[in-house]
C-alpha cells in the first residue's frame, strides 16, 4: 500500500481492510476526479477484468453499500414510490451480502465504511 492511499483505509483487528469511503469521498454527490478515476477503475477490475485486488473489492463493497443505502432508513413520510425504489436498492445490496456469508466484524467494517 502506498502512503498516499493510506488515508482511505482502515485496518481492523483481524486483518482486514475495508476501504472508509468517508475518507475517500466528500458527502453528497461531489467527488473528485481522482476518486471518481479510482472508483471506476475498481468497479472494472472487480466486475470485467477479473485482476481485481482486495482493495478493489473492498472499495466496490462499500460503495455498493452506500449507493444502494443499505444501512439508511428512509423516513415514514417517504412517498410509496421513493419507498419501493429504496426496497428494491437495499435488496439487491442484501442479496449480494447473503451469498458473501461475511464474518461479523467484516460486515461492521462495511457498515462503518
Amino acid at each position: 500500500m502506498t502512503s498516499g492511499l493510506a488515508v482511505f483505509f482502515a485496518i481492523f483487528p483481524t486483518g482486514c481492510i475495508m476501504i472508509r469511503l468517508r475518507a475517500l469521498f466528500a458527502r453528497g454527490l461531489r467527488r473528485s476526479a481522482a476518486a471518481r478515476l479510482l472508483l471506476a477503475g475498481a468497479y472494472k477490475r472487480v466486475l470485467v477484468a477479473g485482476s481485481a485486488t482486495q482493495m478493489d473489492r473492498d472499495l466496490v463493497l462499500a460503495d455498493l453499500a452506500n449507493s444502494t443505502g443499505y444501512y439508511r432508513v428512509s423516513p415514514a413520510d417517504t412517498p410509496e414510490a421513493e419507498l419501493r425504489f429504496a426496497e428494491g436498492k437495499r435488496f439487491v445490496m442484501a442479496r449480494i451480502l447473503h451469498h458473501l456469508r461475511m464474518p461479523r466484524e467484516l460486515q461492521q467494517a462495511l457498515e462503518d465504511a
